[in-house]
């Protein structure tokens, strides 16, 4: 049995996974993971740094300029100004790691004011990561996708982890095998995921939030039995 997660009733968009290019604001952790990703498969690069190509390490023009990122305008809190502008310019954003940190809730909240598909994964080493990440993309047509999350500093391998985990996700076949039960939510359970309906919901009805997790209300979901 395989669970298949239907196109979302407000898009006619063909389902296949199809990312064109990956973009981040080119900090070390996932942001640099997500590039390194899209280099070694192919993929277009870019995105908006903070001035100077600021990292945590310090400016890293050879190495940004290198995967195509534009520096950002002036922005005297550094990191702001180019998260927002990933959000805007990309199709969909993939959060990796811990939400509550003031980047992460700007990627958040800037995703929701824009009504941009979001996907948050605070938990990049669950090995189910990599199914759920191809229907996402695949569900909504994912073109440009930004990548971001926690810097390697708060979160020690997670450059690592998030490159071999899109390379995963970014490689056909995109079927999900599972074996019962029948509903969505007790199958999300038995991976591990807990399902909620926080209060965001009507406010982003493109968020699909995991390991606290919901599936957009408009969503089908449909079991594609042998």
């Amino acid at each position: 049995m395989n669970l298949v997660v239907a196109t979302s009733k407000r898009s006619n968009k063909k389902e296949s996974n199809m990312v064109e290019k990956i973009i981040s604001g080119g900090q070390t952790g996932a942001d640099q993971a997500g590039l390194e990703a899209a280099y070694q498969l192919g993929l277009q690069t870019g995105g908006t740094a903070p001035p100077k190509f600021m990292t945590e390490d310090g400016p890293r023009v050879f190495l940004l300029t290198t995967y195509n990122l534009i520096e950002g305008g002036y922005d005297p809190k550094i990191y702001p100004r180019r998260t927002v502008e990933n959000v805007k310019n990309s199709d969909g954003t993939l959060w990796f790691g811990k939400s509550n940190s003031p980047s992460g809730k700007l990627t958040i909240n800037t995703a929701m004011e824009l009504g941009k598909y979001l996907l948050v994964i605070t938990n990049p080493s669950n090995t189910m990561n990599t199914h759920l990440i191809s229907a996402w993309l695949t569900i909504h047509n994912i073109k440009v996708l930004n990548v971001a999350g926690n810097r390697e500093s708060k979160s020690p391998g997670i450059y690592d982890t998030v490159l071999t985990l899109l390379k995963e996700a970014l490689t056909p076949p995109m079927k999900i095998p599972l074996t019962a039960p029948d509903s969505l939510p007790d199958k999300v359970a038995q991976l591990g995921y807990v399902f909620s309906d926080p209060p965001e919901v009507e406010n982003c009805p493109h968020m699909l939030y995991l390991d606290v997790a919901y599936l957009p209300p408009y969503s089908n979901v449909v079991i594609d039995k042998p």
